[in-house]
């Protein structure tokens, strides 16, 4: 099993890499061509590379938050019924929210 979760960790470091840093430097290039274009000097290869880093941040984002969504999913795994109470008051409290109380009509 140890060997296992090495080959695990090595392989998702490998394919996914560091979802932040490559995050932080999508969206730091980015800016830069920002800055570029508003001096005016964009060229064409240029604002394909922006569309490209756009669609790459893009898709880093939601690598992030499925990230994100497995971190909190574990945590509600792991501390079970110590949720359940904020679980169901939250429930409550949207269901109440979107509920339609009555409709006026006229006078």
């Amino acid at each position: 099993m140890k060997r296992l979760k090495f080959d695990i960790r090595s392989w998702n470091k490998y394919v996914f890499g560091d979802v932040n840093k490559q995050t932080m430097e999508l969206e730091n290039r980015i800016q830069v061509l920002d800055e570029k274009d508003d001096e005016g000097e964009l060229s064409v290869e240029d604002k394909e590379e922006r569309r490209q880093l756009l669609v790459d941040l893009g898709q880093a984002r939601v690598k992030q938050e499925s990230i994100l969504q497995q971190k909190a999913r574990m945590s509600r795994v792991s501390q079970g019924d110590l949720n359940r109470n904020f679980y169901h008051s939250s429930i409550k409290w949207r269901r109440m929210q979107n509920g339609i109380n009555g409709i006026k009509v006229g006078d």
